[in-house]
């Protein structure tokens, strides 16, 4: 399995505040497996390819100026060797006539190690001055980790967990779990401390597009003012299709995969 450890530089971290503030000033999102760049910017360049998301979310529907949330992220790795990646997200979270948008770039170097990951937002916790109020940008850090276990060709089981910290708030952890068939399709369930259970259902289309969908039920005190959040989330994966090689090349090809199998099927004979 392919470990990585990611790290990452900030490069830039643009805020745009409504006047008054909430308390959790990042947004939530279910479907965090399909994203986990939204949670940890050193994941730019994981992927051997550019990966664009998309995310939209309606919390708490039937709750009078529920939360709606959208959000546009787009990284990719640079360079022949492909250790240095960019990448770039932008979040738009509104709250009945209040909004907030918030962004950054971001910049990373891979260096073989780990596959978890630790990321931390607003770490400086900057002071926000308004005309009538005074509020700060409260720190936010999370932890990530995920497997995937092979049950058998076509199938395969996914446990994963979010660790969120945000000051002065208690450590709340999210557990998901998902069962894939042939990659191409996925139902699941997740869990948020405290918040909400959910159902997960996706698909993926020739490797390239995949399309998730999430209904939260929430548990927490306001579970009889709600219907659920809704949450639906794209990712798309700008492979570049393989190359075709020629008539020569096909049957040089082929002569080495046939000398390949036959100096296995030696080596094995010579094992008995």
């Amino acid at each position: 399995m392919k470990k990585n450890l990611y790290i990452s530089l900030f490069l830039l971290s643009m805020i745009v505040f409504s006047k008054y503030s909430i308390a959790q000033q990042l947004p939530i999102y279910t479907n965090y497996i399909l994203n986990p760049y939204a949670y940890n910017p050193a994941v730019a360049g994981s992927k051997p390819n550019a990966v664009m998301n998309l995310n939209y979310r309606n919390q708490w529907v039937g709750f009078q100026d529920a939360p709606k949330t959208y959000m546009i992220s787009l990284h990719s790795p640079i360079g022949k060797q492909k250790k240095v990646a960019i990448g770039a997200l932008v979040n738009s979270d509104n709250v009945g006539l209040l909004s907030r948008t918030s962004g950054y770039l971001s910049f990373a170097y891979h260096i073989k190690l780990n596959k978890s990951g630790v990321a931390t937002y607003q770490y400086i916790g900057n002071k926000i001055s308004w005309k009538d109020s005074q509020s700060n940008l409260s720190q936010h850090m999370y932890a990530t980790l995920g497997y995937t276990f092979k049950i058998s060709k076509t199938i395969s089981i996914q446990p994963s967990a979010l660790a969120k910290f945000n000051a002065p708030l208690p450590i709340q952890p999210e557990f998901s779990l998902r069962a894939l068939y042939k990659n191409l399709f996925w139902i699941g369930g997740s869990y948020r401390m405290n918040d909400a259970a959910s159902a997960l259902i996706g698909v993926t289309i020739k490797d390239k597009l995949t399309i998730g969908y999430s209904y939260d039920i929430v548990t927490s005190n306001i579970k009889s003012y709600t219907k659920g959040s809704h949450e639906i989330a794209v990712c798309y994966q700008f492979i570049k299709p393989k190359k075709k090689l020629d008539a020569d090349e096909q049957e040089l090809n082929d002569i080495d995969n046939s000398i390949k199998t036959k100096l296995k099927k030696q080596n094995e004979e010579g094992t008995k």
